[in-house]
């Protein structure tokens, strides 16, 4: 079976992945520093390390196939309070990557970016070339990153970088303080208490299921020609404000619209008002379109933030 490296795999996305990945027939081993969750599939295997590390990146990389990096710093307000360590994981991070899977002649190697690197970029959808107005050290090191696949690609190395909106799904975390406004949401509300919405909540996000980034990746994975792009969009081309996330919520508890209460506060340095991305050039390379439903895929995750 070929081999797929997965770093991050630990993580929200990462797991995904992982579970897919070897049901489609791939051996994977995924690095993290966290250990894996409990629905890891038994056939995968582990290791325990930094992707700073250079000798730890080396030693696991010598018979990949593939690899998709998800390992990083992912949260904006962490990425103010530090900086530097923001930086050195998603930035050093990656650099060790690149160089071992051009060492090594991998033959794919799939990065995750972020739509943050456009900023607050005033013209919709977003389309790739409208990138680069960094407005967080976080979006500044995505940028990076994805300068840092192009350099590669021009040493001969078959990368690409995809640009995630906002991902959602069925085992994301709500137990950091920057956890996801969907799992958090779901979560407090769920449990009569009162979410935070910074800004007044008319902000908007392009919202899509881990389950179509998942098949996004595994069919680029499987794609026969060399990526033709170094950077691509992976999202729905649809935007729902926060407070349609808030309304989806009180219909999936059965509470009337404005029943429940919500405390306003000053939107956060780094966060931006609008966000809705173009995927047509992701739709050029592989026969892909997101087929999870917003407020279906909200509601068949109420049940999970109950508990």
């Amino acid at each position: 079976m070929p081999r797929l490296l997965i770093t991050g795999g630990s993580g929200f996305i990462g797991a995904h992945v992982a579970n897919k990945a070897v049901s489609c027939g791939w051996e994977v081993v995924v690095l993290d520093l966290q250990p894996p969750p409990v629905n890891f599939h038994l056939e995968i295997e582990f290791v325990k390390g930094d992707i700073r590390d250079h000798n730890t990146v080396e030693g696991i990389m010598q018979d990949c196939e593939a690899v998709v990096h998800l390992a990083a710093q992912i949260s904006v307000p962490e990425s103010f309070t530090n900086p530097e360590k923001t930086r050195s994981i998603n930035v050093e991070g990656t650099q060790n990557i690149l160089e071992a899977s051009h060492k090594y002649d991998v033959s794919k190697v799939v990065i995750a970016s972020s739509a943050a690197v456009y900023g607050s970029t005033s013209s919709f959808p977003l389309e790739e070339e409208m990138a680069g107005d960094c407005i967080s050290p976080y979006a500044k090191s995505k940028w990076e990153n994805e300068i840092q696949v192009d350099q590669f690609r021009k040493l001969g190395l078959n990368s690409i970088a995809l640009r995630f909106f906002n991902v959602y799904g069925p085992g994301q975390s709500v137990e950091n303080a920057y956890a996801s406004v969907i799992p958090k949401f779901l979560h407090l509300m769920a449990h009569g208490q009162v979410p935070t919405i910074y800004g007044n909540g008319k902000q908007t996000r392009d919202f899509i299921h881990v389950d179509d980034i998942v098949n996004a990746i595994m069919k680029l994975l499987d794609a026969e020609h060399p990526f033709g792009h170094s950077v691509v969009n992976v999202c729905t081309e649809i935007e729902h404000s926060i407070l349609d996330l808030t309304n989806i919520i009180e219909k999936g508890l059965n509470k009337r619209k404005g029943d429940t209460n919500y405390f306003f506060e000053e939107a956060r340095e780094g966060d931006i008002v609008r966000s809705c991305g173009s995927n047509i050039r992701l739709r050029s390379m592989i026969s892909w379109k997101p087929e999870k439903r917003f407020e279906s895929s909200v509601l068949e995750l109420i049940n999970e933030y109950s508990r």
